[in-house]
């Protein structure tokens, strides 16, 4: 698993996750590569395994004094789909608005607002490329991710 923690001046705070499952890391992308395993005899033999390489990412950023945070990026699972959480439920007086974007294409696939003491969750399916969630005319405290698990 790998982490990361960055602040600047006045920035927003960005962490990032990524864990590798160690069940399924045995195969790039159809590649296929050796895993011991034993025959009937007991005697090691190789064994072919094959499938993509599942990686789980989280992306999480807080919204400093500029207003603003973006996550890194987030690539769509093998399913197609990651799930973006909103909350803003600190702020008693201000909403945030927040827009999830393609990083290739820069096109914004879902985006909205959330009120004070608002909170939004949801999955973002048919995806293919890699994503990052954007939040902005935010109180500080306003925390966004980006998950594909």
């Amino acid at each position: 698993m790998r982490s990361r923690t960055s602040r600047g001046a006045g920035q927003p705070v960005l962490l990032r996750t990524a864990t590798a499952l160690a069940s399924v890391t045995l195969a790039v992308a159809g590649v296929g590569l050796l895993a011991p395993a034993a025959n009937a005899a007991g005697q090691p033999q190789q064994t072919t395994v094959q499938g993509p390489i599942v990686i789980q990412e989280t992306e999480t950023c807080i919204v400093g004094s500029s207003g603003t945070c973006t996550t890194g990026p987030v690539s769509a699972n093998a399913q197609g789909w990651v799930r973006y959480v909103v909350n803003n439920t600190s702020s008693i007086l201000n909403g945030c608005s927040w827009r999830v974007r393609d990083i290739v294409s820069r096109s914004v696939v879902r985006g909205s607002r959330v009120g004070p003491l608002g909170f939004t969750s949801n999955r973002i399916t048919g995806l293919t490329r890699e994503y990052q969630l954007e939040l902005f005319s935010c109180p500080a405290g306003a925390l966004g991710t980006l998950r594909n698990t």
